[in-house]
């Protein structure tokens, strides 16, 4: 069914790729440090992500602390006291194909990209013999970007022939579509849209402020790092609550042996 719905999705990747424009943001070379640079040409930006990938990474709900140690080596016994990772960090794994489609610049990728699902789980607290008992929200919360949406899903990305710029629609596993306008500096393009049915998100939220306010909005920003002839493609995804990040995925696309050499295949 998820992939029926991933196909009949894609039926919107036309319009979308054709009536999209670029607006560029000023953070964009902030989330990660990337320095900026002479812009590369969208269309030959686009040919490098061709490439069948390995996917790893790590997911980090940064709203609610740093991550602990990784955990132990069992061949190490001297290592077993160290604590494992807090409850908000999960590990990225996956793989990925991509495929240059049609005779002009398009990219489209089917991707396997997973880690463990994250909730914000609260039991009520008390203590024997207290008067009163704590009134604070308890039950299983929604986390910004804390279950996993990417396997399987769908890709898309095209320029926009009337300006030159790149738009991409990503298919997430329960077929819901997301997409935008993007641009190119340097090495790195940047693609910033809504998240995906925000307002279900945000009601499931823990019902607590954030950046001084209630969750009240959700942006995804997604950084692609893809410099010539590598054999790696860095991606970050930002979510924003209140525009401030709350959720961080770092990824390294890594290609696989066959494709290291080739960059810039086309099979469709």
């Amino acid at each position: 069914m998820n992939c029926i719905r991933i196909i009949a999705a894609t039926t919107l990747a036309g319009a979308l790729l054709a009536s999209t424009q670029a607006i560029a943001d000023p953070r964009a070379t902030q989330t990660t440090g990337q320095e900026a640079g002479p812009s590369t040409p969208a269309d030959v930006w686009l040919r490098r992500l061709a490439g069948r990938y390995r996917f790893e990474g790590l997911v980090h709900v940064m709203a609610k602390g740093d991550c602990g140690p990784l955990p132990p080596d069992p061949a190490k016994q001297d290592q077993m006291s160290e604590a494992p990772p807090e409850p908000y960090c999960r590990s990225i794994k996956g793989t990925g194909d991509c495929v240059a489609v049609g005779k002009g610049p398009g990219v489209q990728c089917v991707l396997n990209v997973f880690w463990q699902d994250m909730y914000e789980v609260l039991m009520q607290q008390s203590e024997a013999g207290a008067e009163s008992v704590d009134a604070s929200p308890t039950g299983v919360f929604e986390l910004p970007g804390g279950v996993a949406y990417l396997d399987p899903s769908m890709a898309l990305f095209g320029l926009d022939p009337g300006n030159s710029a790149i738009s991409y629609l990503v298919v997430d596993n329960k077929g819901m579509p997301e997409g935008g306008p993007g641009h190119v500096s340097g090495n790195r393009a940047t693609f910033k849209t809504t998240c995906v049915n925000a307002p279900t998100l945000l009601n499931a939220m823990k019902p607590e402020e954030f950046n001084d306010r209630m969750p009240g909005s959700c942006l995804r920003t997604i950084h692609f790092d893809a410099r010539p002839d590598s054999k790696v493609v860095l991606v970050t995804i930002d979510i924003e609550i209140n525009d401030d990040v709350f959720t961080r995925a770092t990824m390294t696309m890594r290609r696989q042996m066959e494709d290291a050499a080739t960059p810039g295949r086309q099979t469709r």
